[in-house]
């Protein structure tokens, strides 16, 4: 969609994917370009997601790597008990035997 120009094309996307080329569009300063996703009856199993990608000569935009949300937080450290057992083989009394 765009501010200026409305609708500047569509797609039904039967499986997987579908194959979203648009060649020589013309973008004025202060126009926006918005991409529109949305489910054709209802989004129980009727849903697409999509991360658009936009290349003008030697640039590229992505909107996945550039709007991918944050990213994923690492896996959490050692547990309480993981803890416990790893003071226990630290200590004085695993090392030395009576």
């Amino acid at each position: 969609m765009s501010s200026r120009q409305g609708e500047i094309a569509s797609w039904n996307a039967a499986r997987l994917d579908a194959e979203t080329r648009i060649s020589g569009l013309k973008v004025d300063a202060g126009e926006t370009i918005d991409f529109v996703v949305d489910c054709r009856v209802d989004n129980n199993s009727d849903s697409f997601a999509w991360a658009p990608s936009i290349r003008m000569g030697e640039e590229a935009w992505d909107a996945q790597a550039g709007f991918g949300g944050p990213a994923p937080k690492p896996a959490p450290g050692l547990t309480g008990w993981e803890k416990y057992v790893h003071v226990l083989l630290e200590s004085n009394e695993f090392f030395f035997v009576d």
